[in-house]
């Protein structure tokens, strides 16, 4: 495993999770600034999901891999929660970070067009895809696409993380422990 990886990417992945959690607690009512632990999880949430983009970079240099290579072999190992269904959450994910760094993009093959479609919120049945998220309609952090539908942002990273894992011959922990 790459030290970056371990070192950097999966501690903001690890705060960015623990964030979700506190949201949740908060909902719930066991907290007197709402608005704070919302706003934390998407700072977080952004910090990991740049990191995460960013690992490619590092990776590509340090292993001498054209980025182009590395990319295909990442798409080739990301599946949606691990079910074995080919996702291209690689691509979402280097989308999301571009909409985070440049507030809104133009590229037309960006899926994701500007930081305002990561929102906190909550979903109701069937907004999601099937096993992604919260469940029973509990606020969390999701992109929303320009078509309407939208995806949870812990899912995305959850994918994104086991193709990296894959690439670099980890071993694959229950899901959501990083």
């Amino acid at each position: 495993m790459t030290d970056h990886f371990r070192d950097i990417v999966l501690p903001a992945i690890r705060e960015y999770y623990e964030s979700e959690n506190n949201l949740t607690t908060a909902i719930s009512g066991q907290s007197d600034d709402l608005e704070a632990v919302r706003l934390e999880a998407l700072r977080r949430a952004r910090t990991a999901v740049i990191e995460l983009n960013h690992l490619s970079d590092d990776y590509s240099h340090t292993n001498n891999e054209p980025l182009s290579e590395l990319r295909e072999k990442l798409f080739s190992h990301c599946t949606m929660m691990r079910s074995g269904q080919p996702y291209n959450d690689f691509t979402l994910i280097r989308d999301i970070a571009d909409a985070f760094k440049h507030t809104e993009i133009s590229r037309s093959s960006a899926s994701v067009k500007h930081k305002k479609a990561v929102i906190s919120t909550s979903t109701g049945y069937g907004e999601l895809g099937y096993g992604e998220g919260k469940w029973g309609g509990v606020e969390q952090v999701v992109v929303k696409f320009p078509d309407e539908k939208s995806r949870a942002l812990t899912s995305i990273i959850q994918n994104v993380v086991d193709a990296w894992r894959r690439v670099l011959g980890t071993e694959l922990p229950p899901i959501s422990e990083f």
